[in-house]
């Protein structure tokens, strides 16, 4: 959950840089100006929406004698490694142009 930082920033700086290249009524400064708001706002605002999903779920789960219960931190703690595994693989997904 909080460990996001790791590919988020290179790979929106990527994305804005890709999007601005295909982008042919203006230089690539000005595409970029233009779109980098839109992305890092959305970038920000998906984060803290994926963050406070998690931690109200996380809360749900764990109130009561859940809060005390190994097996079910254990589980917990399991799911989130899934979660960050469907991520990277979702990341993957993504192709960026190479560089030369």
């Amino acid at each position: 959950m909080y460990a996001v930082c790791l590919f988020q920033g290179p790979l929106s700086s990527a994305l804005i840089d890709e999007a601005a290249k295909k982008n042919i009524k203006s230089t690539q400064d000005m595409a970029i100006s233009e779109i980098s708001g839109v992305y890092s706002g959305f970038n920000i605002f998906m984060l803290t929406i994926g963050q406070a999903i998690a931690s109200i779920i996380i809360g749900i789960v764990l109130e009561g004698e859940n809060g005390e219960n190994p097996v079910i931190i254990t589980l917990i703690m399991a799911s989130a490694g899934i979660a960050y595994f469907c991520a990277f693989l979702f990341v993957s997904r993504i192709k960026l142009e190479k560089k030369e």
